[in-house]
């Protein structure tokens, strides 16, 4: 009942609220790389290292609110959702090395443009 209540209440607008700051961050990226600004000042300032996996996870706390309160088994749930999560970060973060090395120029606008996808996506569902 009450985690109903709390997915239906309150983690409705958390989710939003993530979907916003993701939408925010990518447009910010895409700015700034549009721009020639440096992008690597903006990364080593701090807040895309935390605004970004903090907007993210808001989404998994929406997803576990909703799986909770569907009577799944909390350790079992919290144990999938970090894995995947672990794995899907490590391949991300692998593949924009890539990326970065085959197209230093842009890497930063495609980033921007993936998370604005990301974004729209969840303010969709």
């Amino acid at each position: 009942l009450a985690g109903s209540f709390l997915r239906t209440h309150v983690f409705g607008a958390a989710g939003l609220a993530g979907a916003i700051a993701l939408l925010l961050s990518g447009l910010m990226v895409i700015f700034l790389a549009l721009s020639d600004r440096d992008l690597e000042g903006v990364a080593n300032s701090g807040w895309m290292i935390f605004g970004l996996p903090l907007s993210l996870s808001l989404d998994n706390l929406v997803a576990g609110a909703g799986l909770g309160a569907n009577g799944y088994p909390v350790v079992l749930c919290a144990l999938l959702i970090g894995a995947i999560c672990t794995a899907m970060s490590l391949a991300g973060l692998f593949l924009a090395e890539r990326v970065r090395r085959l197209l230093p120029r842009s890497a930063g606008a495609l980033a921007g443009a993936w998370l604005v996808a990301i974004a729209a996506r969840a303010l969709l569902r």
